[in-house]
């Protein structure tokens, strides 16, 4: 955070999100606590939440991240810091989320990146748009919607999650998911991680693409699952209920 300067106020949480960020992950490493790391991001996360209900109350809803020191007027003296540097560390999570490794949980590309930015850019001046570069170098796609989502808009998603198995004729079992997807723009796209636990016969871990206001998918499976955990390591800035399955 200290060693690359941001290009304007616009990206000023390049550099606050990243520090706020990276001492989440020190302290993981420090006291080798992983749950305390997801315990802060959801701290975070819960302010953000308590900070959009503002917006069908008295209050004024907190701006995007790319207003920068502009968030914070007389009256929301407190969204300077909630946005840039909490929303901002969660954009570096969801990004690392996005190049980690579902099945080794290996944080090499994502670490590969931030070594690519800070050494392109140190002792420099870097904007959104020039990170936004660096990200998509390191994942091999356009990041456009990303960014749109994370950086200039200010949606949350709210996330509704129900699943169903049943055992087929083969003897395998077939997974059936619903995600209902709220609260967000109908083209709003969440890459959140699934995880499928076989209890002590291992884990399938898995991105799945989501889109719009429902969207289902089906897993053939070779065993029947112990627990199936949607959204998992917080993958996507956003909250989830686990609802019944309804056909």
């Amino acid at each position: 955070g200290i060693g690359v300067d941001y290009a304007s106020y616009h990206d000023q949480w390049i550099s606050e999100g990243f520090s706020t960020y990276s001492g989440l992950m020190y302290m993981r490493a420090a006291l080798k606590n992983n749950e305390m790391f997801f315990d802060w991001l959801r701290y975070y996360r819960d302010q953000l939440l308590e900070n959009r209900k503002s917006l069908f109350g008295k209050g004024q809803e907190a701006g995007p991240i790319w207003l920068g020191h502009r968030t914070s007027t007389s009256t929301t003296s407190g969204d300077y810091d909630l946005v840039i540097y909490k929303k901002g560390a969660w954009v570096v999570h969801m990004l690392r989320a996005l190049l980690i490794d579902p099945n080794t949980l290996s944080d090499d590309k994502f670490r590969a990146m931030m070594r690519d930015f800070y050494g392109s850019y140190v002792g420099r001046k870097a904007s959104t748009r020039d990170f936004q570069r660096v990200v998509e170098k390191h994942i091999g796609a356009k990041m456009d919607w990303f960014f749109k989502q994370w950086v200039y808009r200010t949606s949350i998603p709210t996330f509704r999650f129900a699943h169903t198995i049943t055992q087929t004729p083969e003897g395998k079992y077939l997974l059936r998911c619903r995600v209902e997807q709220r609260d967000v723009e109908p083209d709003f796209l969440s890459q959140p991680i699934l995880t499928i636990s076989f209890g002590d016969k291992g884990v399938s871990r898995m991105r799945r693409p989501i889109q719009g206001p429902r969207t289902e998918f089906e897993l053939l499976l070779p065993m029947k699952p112990k627990d199936v955990i949607f959204n998992d390591f917080e993958s996507v800035l956003g909250t989830v209920e686990e609802i019944d399955w309804d056909d």
